[in-house]
């Protein structure tokens, strides 16, 4: 199946998304309205967000998360972090225009804080946001290593404190 010829509408829609550009309407083809102090793509370089975490253009690296094999609450908390929704309603106000704010928790690293699209936009991008889905998980650690060497971060994985060791069952005699 090929998106472009099934379905061309979602396809012009997920590619203007990605592009941070509007697929419709009077506005089709600007880029979408930024709030903040935001720079734009265009030259941006990579962004330290923590150990072993960098952002750029729109992508983020994570590989600083690790759950332990038997710590099945954790990956569910990862797993939910994950899944959540695209949209948080109370970032998301009406101003006087007519127009939908939508403002962020964290500011993008280029100072953008929210973006400003018109109800019709919002669905758009809702649309495309509906179709995204994780491109690739990378789970080989030299794969990973490469990429954070190149981002200029640390690369080794952070220290796992050992176990405790077991006392051994204290014998009881009845002498």
């Amino acid at each position: 199946m090929i998106l472009w010829d099934d379905a061309p509408e979602l396809a012009r829609t997920m590619a203007a998304s990605v592009q941070q550009r509007i697929a419709f309407g009077e506005r089709a083809g600007q880029k979408v309205r930024r709030i903040g102090a935001g720079f734009g793509a265009e030259g941006e370089t990579p962004t330290l967000t923590g150990p072993r975490c960098a952002s750029m253009q729109g992508f983020s690296l994570h590989a600083n998360t690790q759950v332990p094999a038997h710590r099945r609450d954790q990956l569910e908390r990862l797993i939910r972090s994950i899944a959540r929704g695209a949209v948080v309603l109370e970032h998301l106000e009406q101003d006087a225009n007519g127009d939908l704010v939508y403002t962020f928790t964290h500011p993008w690293s280029d100072g953008t804080m929210g973006i400003r699209l018109s109800p019709v936009e919002l669905l758009e991008k809702l649309a495309a946001r509906g179709a995204l889905r994780i491109i690739a998980a990378i789970t080989h650690g030299e794969v990973i290593r490469k990429i954070l060497r190149h981002l200029k971060l640390a690369a080794d994985p952070p220290l796992i404190t050992p176990a405790r060791v077991r006392q051994a069952a204290f014998a009881w005699s009845s002498a």
